[in-house]
């Protein structure tokens, strides 16, 4: 059993966010701690809690404790807990909870106080949504006793920049107005519920999202939405082929268009995408293209009533 820890919670402000990444950085780099919402290098953290905080997403507590009785002593931060969320705070995608190696012997303390107060702080939270490594056995376990439902198991491929540009044809096609029933039909059929809906896809800023659609006789057939993130990674978010138009190499097709897109940007050192382990039919198609296993995680998910 363990013992009571009396912690201060408070939020996050911007200015906090230098000294979050480096709490982060080595906390996140270990695959038992690992919480793939959130990236491992300090700069990439740094440039994402930056980027949500530019659109008003992101929500964070920090937890401090002070080492001695002296009421002149300096706070110590020793646990964060948050994630992006929507701007109303109705959706989140939890990161962590870390927690200091001081006070792993504490970890289920701090963690249960951290959720409680996030709850309790932010009453309208509807859903939310954890993603963490495989091997971050108790995080994910944490999430199951507070009443989230078992996920998807999901894997992490990264495709390093190669030598030369993909030599393939590009029978992709940007997007026209006239196309929004047929790519909304095949979005929310491939992907139902997912983060971003048609029109939140179509609002993101460009050029750091794209968009491209594979037509058959003006029909919306296939899809890719990609991402340059932080101007260094590129980013697969979603890849669809309506079941109809299956089998004829389209998947791939548009595969080799988003790369090239991405890669055209010479600063982007590499393409990360993350596919269901149900799937079986893309991640033979990813390996064969280059794509090599980065991590698996595993996901769970909250939804009030």
């Amino acid at each position: 059993m363990q013992s009571t820890i009396n912690l201060h919670i408070r939020q996050a402000q911007a200015t906090d966010f230098e000294m979050m990444s480096h709490f982060i950085t080595p906390l996140n780099s270990q695959k038992k701690a690992h919480c793939l919402h959130s990236a491992i290098l300090q700069n990439e953290i740094l440039a994402e809690l930056e980027d949500y905080e530019s659109r008003a997403e992101q929500y964070f507590l920090l937890a401090y404790i002070k080492e001695n009785k002296d009421p002149t002593a300096n706070q110590k931060l020793i646990a964060i807990f948050g994630g992006e969320c929507e701007p109303d705070h109705s959706e989140f995608w939890l990161w962590g909870p870390w927690v200091a190696p001081a006070y792993e012997t504490h970890w289920q303390t701090i963690a249960t106080q951290l959720y409680q107060h996030l709850r309790t702080s932010l009453p309208n939270i509807k859903e939310a949504t954890t993603f963490n490594n495989i091997l971050n056995e108790r995080t994910h376990q944490f999430y199951l006793n507070q009443g989230f439902r078992q996920g998807t198991l999901n894997h992490e491929y990264t495709l390093a920049r190669p030598q030369q540009v993909f030599t393939v044809r590009d029978i992709t096609t940007p997007y026209k107005a006239e196309h929004l029933a047929g790519l909304s039909a095949l979005h929310e059929a491939t992907f139902p519920k997912t983060y971003y809906d048609t029109q939140q896809m179509l609002d993101l800023p460009r050029p750091r999202y794209q968009l491209l659609l594979l037509l058959e006789a003006e029909e919306v057939v296939g899809y890719i939405f990609m991402e340059t993130k932080l101007e260094v990674e590129g980013y697969i978010h979603f890849l669809g082929v309506a079941p109809k138009a299956r089998g004829k190499g389209y998947g791939k097709e548009l595969m080799y268009a988003a790369m090239n897109k991405l890669f055209a940007d010479e600063a982007v050192k590499n393409i990360v995408l993350v596919v269901r382990d149900n799937n079986a039919a893309a991640r033979p198609m990813y390996e064969k293209m280059g794509f090599t296993l980065n991590y698996s995680a595993v996901s769970s998910h909250w939804k009030a009533g």
